[in-house]
Parts: structure tokens; sequence; C-alpha cells
């Protein structure tokens, strides 16, 4: 009987308590500066574009100048794996070769070139398909 009578009680009283409840809480939570830039950043947040989500124009038009500008990301690539490194563990043919796939590997991770590489390899099967047809049909 007590406790009923404190439950009806409670919102008649004047003096703080210790306890709140969660309603009473929600109202000055929902005023909190953190929910506002949590709600924010969730409006404004913006999709990421993949390859996908591009018309094929921009990714033939990437794809060509993924091709005409590479060789140029990749002796960057390999000018970096040189001086990370001592010139003494690239000397002979495994570590010649230890370099260049390093290179190729840091190569790869720039922008999106992994996925040019892709584009390039299926476009030489499809080439090399073709020409296993015509030559041996």
């Amino acid at each position: 009987m007590f406790i009923e009578y404190m439950k009806q009680n409670t919102s008649n009283e004047n003096r703080p308590q210790i306890s709140v409840k969660a309603s009473d809480i929600q109202s000055h939570l929902e005023h909190n500066e953190l929910v506002e830039t949590e709600s924010i950043t969730k409006n404004y947040e913006k999709k990421k574009l993949t390859i996908m989500d591009e018309p094929l124009n921009n990714i033939v038009d990437k794809t060509l100048n993924f091709t005409v500008y590479s060789f140029d990301d990749y002796s960057e690539a390999l000018e970096q794996v040189k001086s990370r490194f001592p010139n003494e563990s690239f000397e002979g043919f495994s570590g010649n070769l230890k370099l260049h796939l390093y290179a190729s590997m840091i190569f790869l991770q720039i922008n999106d070139n992994i996925i040019y590489v892709g584009i390039l390899c299926v476009v030489l099967s499809i080439i090399i398909y073709f020409l296993n047809i015509t030559l041996l049909g």
C-alpha cells in the first residue's frame, strides 16, 4: 500500500529526487548537443560511390587514363620502395623480384588501380578468347 501511495505522489512532490523517471530524462536528452551533431552527420553522410554506380563512359575513360598514366604511378611506387628499404636487400634475382612485388602491391593500393587492372585483365582475356576461336576454328 505504501508503495502504491508513493508512486501516485511522486509527480506532486517538489523536492529533489535521487531517482528520475526515464520519460523525464528523455526530454532533456533530445536537446543534447551530442544527439544533434549525430543526427546532422547522419543526414549529411554521403554515399560512397562504387564502380557499379558510375556510368560506363566514366569507367572506360578512367580505364584508359589508367593505362596511359600507370607507368608513372608504378615508377613512383618503385622509388618509394627503394627509399624505404636498404639497397642490399634487393640484390640478385630474388631481391629484384621482391622489389617489384612490393612496388606492385603499393601501386595497386593507390586510388582504384586494382579495379582497373581487373578490368584490363577481363578485356585481355576476351581478346585472347576470340583470337583462340578464330585461329583454331
